[in-house]
This record gives C-alpha cells, structure tokens and sequence, in this order.
C-alpha cells in the first residue's frame, strides 16, 4: 500500500514538471544543511519519566524550480533526510527492542526519502529577492536504527543497533507540512538560495510501548543550495 502511494506521488510530479516545461524555464539545483528533528506527542506523554530530546542530523536533495505566475513558482524536491528523537532514561526502559538502562540515552534515527511539493512565491528586487515557500510533503523510511550513548568523564557510543520497521509496526509512510522563508542571489548563470524552514507530521507513526502514546515527526531545517536554469 505504502509503495503504490510513493509510486503514485512520483507520477504526478513527474507529470506536473513535464507539463509547466513545455512552457516555462525550469531551474534544477542541490541542495543541502542542517536539520534538527524530534518528535511531537499526544498528550499525556509530559507526564512520564523519559525527557524526549531533539537531535543534530542532516538534509541533502535535489530541487526544481517552476515558474507558474508572476512571482509564484511549483519547487518539487527529492530529499534524503535523517529524522528522529534522543531519550534519557531515568528508569530501565526498553527503544524499539533496545533495552536502555538507567541513565543511559538513545537516540533513534530515521531514514527518509522525503519528496516535499512546494508553492514559491518571490518578493524584491530580481536580482535580490526574498521568498515563503509552503506545501505538503510525503516521506518514505528507508531504515532506522538506534545508538546507546553512555557518559562518565566524555561521552561514548555503547551499542549501535538496527531497527526492523516491520517488526515494531513503524508507519513508514509519511505525510507532513512545510512552511518556511528564505533569500535568493539570481547571478543570471546560478541562483544561490538559503532558506529556513519548518516540518510538521501528520502521521502517526508508531505506538511507544511504556507510554500507550503515539508519536508524529517535526523539524527544523537550515539548508543553502543553488540552481540552474535549463533554458
């Protein structure tokens, strides 16, 4: 089910780029930076024991730029992104069929392939000009796994192990939100761009055993990147 979603996805992108190109200038680009992830709750979770930490991870892709109205751009993007949530314990609990023991932290990362289909609009001058972007995005976990960190004098991994999705009944399927603000350097040869932006997921997707609770992902993401002009 989840795979034919994806399929489904890719075709309609594909479809819709193919479209506006007949027509328009398309800029293709990379892109890459910085994306610190953790995890939203239903209530209830604030009560218990584990404090729920953000973590440092990392976002790299490809994005298109499509110009549709004065102004108003279609961004599709292929990202690889590594979402996920650090947790300390202060009693023996077990992260994805990891034990934790007291003390210790796990920090549970996710692989994503996320294909966000954004709305642009520019503002400014065009050779400087400022943009918001917003749109949905559908996400993909290729894999997960978790890290035991122990601390005494210095910090130090203790255990690095993978998780099986399947077997912990992981959604891996995602649809989540972005809105986010950024500046872009038309060189006329090379757009540079760096923007900021926020992630929130819709889909819950997983069951947290010692709490009854359900998590969704959210993050936020520093990245810079340029694109070129095909026309």
């Amino acid at each position: 089910k989840n795979m034919k979603s994806m399929k489904v996805i890719s075709i309609a992108a594909a479809l819709m780029m193919i479209t506006y190109g007949l027509s328009a200038q398309i800029s293709l680009g990379l892109k890459g930076g910085y994306y610190q992830s953790n995890i939203q709750t239903t209530e209830g979770l604030g009560t218990i024991t584990p404090d729920f930490l953000a973590l440092d991870n990392f976002t790299i892709g490809a994005v298109a730029e499509v110009p549709l109205l004065s102004n108003l751009y279609f961004q599709p993007e292929l990202n690889y992104t590594v979402k996920g949530f650090g947790l300390t314990a202060n009693a023996d609990v077990d992260v994805f069929n990891t034990p934790l023991p007291i003390g210790a932290e796990a920090r549970s990362k996710f692989h994503y392939l996320d294909v966000p289909l954004l709305a642009k609009a520019k503002f400014g001058q065009q050779a400087v000009q400022f943009y918001i972007t917003a749109g949905p995005s559908f996400g993909y976990a290729l894999s997960g796994e978790v890290e035991t960190i122990a601390r005494a004098l210095v910090e130090f991994k203790v255990s690095d192990s993978p998780i099986n999705l399947e077997s912990i009944n992981y959604e891996r399927f995602e649809v989540s939100g972005i809105v986010g603000a950024g500046l872009n350097i038309d060189l006329k040869f090379v757009q540079l761009f760096a923007d900021a932006r926020y992630q929130h997921g819709f889909t819950e997707l997983y069951d947290i055993p010692f709490a009854e609770e359900r998590i969704r992902n959210r993050g936020v993401a520093l990245s810079a990147g340029f694109m070129v002009p095909l026309q």
